[in-house]
């Protein structure tokens, strides 16, 4: 399924099959069914966390760190429409909403190719989008200021961290 251009807002795809006459001029609408918004702490992820600790929270200064945020959701109603029998049917969401609703988040690996001692600063630096000097200087700079337990943290996540498969 492939998303076309529409005058009208709700409709998502033009001649898609109909189930009842077996016709191929059925509309694909999609409708906001409800939106809701509420008040909640926000969810800091792990590379807002990783940024702000190599950083040395220079990154939550500049970002901000906000203490309440406001979500807003929004419920879509997917349904087909038969202008030649009348019906509609219900319809779940198109392959191509649904991959564009879905982000995929990526995932903390040691780096292949920027790698001095086991890649770990290489990877933090990937999945935070930080420079990679800037994430070895305040690795050596944490480790002798907390006396080695950067140090060890390192040591942690080399063994932890997988090789990134896509390298």
């Amino acid at each position: 399924m492939t998303l076309t251009q529409s005058n009208e807002q709700n409709i998502i795809e033009r001649d898609i099959y109909c189930p009842f006459c077996q016709n191929e001029k059925a509309l694909l609408i999609s409708e906001l069914s409800e939106k809701s918004s509420a008040l909640q702490w926000p969810n800091y992820g792990l590379k807002y966390w990783l940024c702000v600790i190599f950083t040395g929270w220079i990154y939550a200064l500049i970002r901000g760190f906000k203490f309440v945020e406001k979500e807003r959701t929004y419920k879509y109603t997917t349904y087909g429409f038969c202008p030649c029998c009348g019906k509609s049917f219900n319809a779940g969401i198109p392959a191509a909403v649904e991959n564009a609703v879905k982000s995929e988040s990526k995932k903390l690996y040691k780096s292949v190719y920027q790698k001095k001692v086991a890649g770990v600063c290489g990877g933090i630096a990937e999945y935070t989008g930080l420079s990679l000097k800037l994430v070895r200087l305040n690795m050596v700079l944490s480790s002798v200021m907390t006396a080695g337990l950067f140090a060890v943290g390192y040591l942690i996540l080399a063994w932890i961290l997988e090789k990134n498969p896509e390298q």
